[in-house]
């Protein structure tokens, strides 16, 4: 299949309901271009140039103010707000690989690499201060991701009495502390030549490339290697949704697991040759970025459902691709919580009406996401809970209005309440099926400046 139109001009991916025009959308070129796309309709939001070559693993803050890449020898921060770039760190051997943020955004883990000596090293930097607090050198690394509390893990290369291998290792968060560590597989194969990839650590589970073929579920609480599902093919990246793993080999092919039991769903091809994934929360879909010729010229990106497992999705993107990348989901698919948008909130409060237990969530500046399990609320599946935030409507960022509305997680929802508490104007919506994001002003909510709202949802959890 090959259906190519103008770039972002013709859209046809669904979402679960009314989007927030939140999420970003991050495309990178060899020749040093960024893009910044509303990952919803596509309009280009903004654009850099970086006068350096080999512009890859690009990071958007949680917030969507700011986002981070790598050339060879720097990493550069994008302000999307003022349009200012520029270098914050710089390395004088090997070169970059992975960049991660923490759930918070406030560090950001860089791990650089010098394959042809054997070993690498890993930096931590203050997002605020733009400044390092923690650099070790490490072992190399396959691949890196972080837990929803910041605790990082690790496929790396061990040597031990002549014969080498990979381990699976957990690190505290910041101070880098080893926990544990489990063998993962006895050989290394040329996975760690390349440069570090992105590892999903969802719920209780880490996905590791085990070898070039291999991918193992590993419990992150108590190491047990669950069984390695085996891939006809070199693996390039794994990505994980709600219910959903998806494998990308070098054979131009996903292949599409049941995260529950591994289960092969499906498996889509391609004429063209992908090489990064991203998982999509508001589409419920993986975003695919490649090329369709070996010399890079002509970038494409497509996505495939998370529910039907096809291609809904396939258009022409820039030039010279090298990276892509969305503003992350604030929380892990196996807990219950929410984000909001356009909403100070002061008073933050999960209830399981099965139970009756309330939990306040402690609120500080800045932030939008929460996670109800995570402050205490317990709840099993089935039960019937209510999440919202109550505050004020703050004044819109840089002049632009980006809507008023809340996203949620491991909820089937009922009823959603937005509720303007100084007017008393009260908007009930009543979902659509899987429907997860909801924008309180395109379903009649008005609201100005200054105004106190409620937003909060109720029903079922996954």
């Amino acid at each position: 299949m090959r259906v190519i139109v103008g770039a972002f001009v013709s859209i046809v991916l669904l979402s679960n309901g009314v989007s927030l025009a939140a999420q970003k959308l991050v495309l990178t070129s060899m020749g040093g271009d960024v893009e910044v796309y509303d990952a919803v309709n596509h309009s280009k939001i903004s654009d850099f140039l970086i006068r350096e070559n080999f512009i890859r693993s690009p990071v958007v803050h949680p917030s969507g103010s700011s986002l981070y890449v790598t050339s060879t020898q720097y990493v550069h921060f994008l302000n999307l707000e003022t349009g200012l770039n520029y270098p914050i760190y710089s390395r004088y051997f090997g070169s970059f690989g992975l960049l991660m943020l923490d759930p918070t955004g406030q560090h950001l883990y860089v791990f650089s690499m010098e394959p042809s000596y054997g070993f690498g090293a890993l930096a931590i930097l203050e997002t605020s201060t733009q400044t390092q607090i923690k650099y070790v050198p490490i072992t190399p690394i396959a691949q890196a991701g972080l837990s929803a509390d910041g605790t990082l893990y690790s496929t790396e290369a061990i040597t031990e009495n002549g014969n080498s291998g990979v381990v699976f290792r957990k690190r505290k968060a910041l101070t880098l502390e080893l926990i544990a560590e489990t063998p993962l597989a006895p050989e290394l194969g040329e996975l760690f030549v390349r440069h570090p990839r992105p590892m999903p650590v969802v719920g209780d589970y880490a996905y590791a490339i085990s070898d070039e073929t291999g991918v193992t579920p590993i419990n992150i609480a108590t190491m047990a290697v669950q069984p390695r599902v085996e891939v006809d093919a070199n693996i390039i990246q794994i990505v994980v949704g709600d219910e959903t793993v998806f494998v990308l080999d070098d054979v131009n092919t996903i292949h599409i697991y049941n995260a529950l039991d591994m289960a092969l769903l499906n498996s889509v091809s391609f004429d063209f040759i992908p090489f990064s994934l991203a998982y999509d929360h508001i589409h419920n879909a993986v975003r695919i970025m490649g090329l369709y010729d070996l010399d890079h010229s002509n970038g494409v990106i497509a996505a495939i459902s998370a529910t039907s497992h096809q291609l809904i999705h396939i258009e022409e993107a820039l030039s010279f691709p090298s990276g892509m990348a969305l503003q992350s989901a604030p929380e892990v698919a196996t807990s219950l919580g929410m984000q909001v948008q356009g909403v100070d909130a002061s008073i933050v409060k999960c209830i399981n009406d099965t139970s009756g237990q309330i939990v306040y969530i402690p609120h500080q500046a800045g932030e939008m996401a929460w996670n109800c399990e995570q402050h205490g609320l317990q709840v099993s599946q089935g039960d019937t809970v209510t999440i919202g935030a109550k505050g004020s409507v703050p004044p819109p960022a840089s002049g632009v209005v980006t809507g008023l509305g809340m996203w949620v997680r491991r909820m089937d929802v009922s009823l959603v309440q937005c509720l303007n508490d100084t007017t008393d104007q009260v908007i009930t919506i009543t979902p659509q099926p899987e429907q997860v994001m909801w924008d309180c002003e395109q379903y009649g909510l008005h609201v100005n400046v200054g105004e106190s709202v409620t937003i909060k949802a109720n029903g079922i959890v996954r």
